[in-house]
């Protein structure tokens, strides 16, 4: 009796358990497929307690699909805005070959700007976050935004695979809960047939 509960405590820990397989993927741990039902539950009182694990189990997985997800909105919105930089620091580059000056509108408040005209732009400030902003030369604010969007490319494929991984593990996490219910319904309509007998 000592073993089968030791059994079934091991079926919940091993998907808290991070090993090395799934650390590519943020320590996401790994669902596992729960293949034999019957030697593991036998009583409606021990399928009460995985169901139980597996609702735990899964409220968990949908959290951290939550979080990746918003993770992703946030990198998709920040990849066009750093193009859309890119863009601006390379037409400022070709408008100081070909010289002249550049008309443009600065915002001073809101729906109200002032027309201006710059000679010669050498450098652009950029904001850095937590409302830091800092003046770069157009050499140099080309090569840290480039930077920053080589980084926020490799972080939205890996927020993709680690999306993906994710959702297997929901799916699996599923396919067990509802073999679980099964044989919770199975094991109770059972108990009941019994009892009724015995009457």
């Amino acid at each position: 009796m000592t073993n089968k509960k030791i059994d079934n405590q091991n079926v919940f820990q091993v998907t808290e358990i991070q090993d090395k397989q799934n650390q590519e993927h943020r320590g996401i741990p790994k669902a596992k497929f729960l293949e034999n039902i019957k030697s593991l539950i036998k009583t409606p009182q021990e399928a009460a307690v995985m169901l139980k694990n597996l609702e735990t189990i899964y409220s968990k997985y949908k959290f951290m699909e939550n979080n990746l997800l918003r993770q992703r909105i946030r990198v998709n919105q920040k990849i066009p805005k750093l193009e859309e930089n890119i863009e601006m620091i390379n037409f400022l580059k070709l408008k100081n070959e070909k010289g002249g000056s550049l008309d443009t509108r600065f915002k001073i408040s809101n729906n109200l700007y002032v027309n201006a005209g710059i000679e010669k732009c050498q450098s652009v400030c950029l904001w850095l976050g937590a409302n830091v902003m800092m003046e770069y030369p157009l050499e140099e604010a080309e090569q840290v935004i480039l930077k920053n969007l080589s980084s926020a490319k490799k972080t939205l494929e890996v927020l993709k695979k680690d999306l993906g991984f994710l959702k297997d593990q929901i799916t699996t996490t599923e396919v067990n809960r509802s073999r679980v219910y099964n044989r919770h319904v199975m094991l109770n309509r059972n108990l009941k047939n019994t009892q009724t007998k015995k009457k």
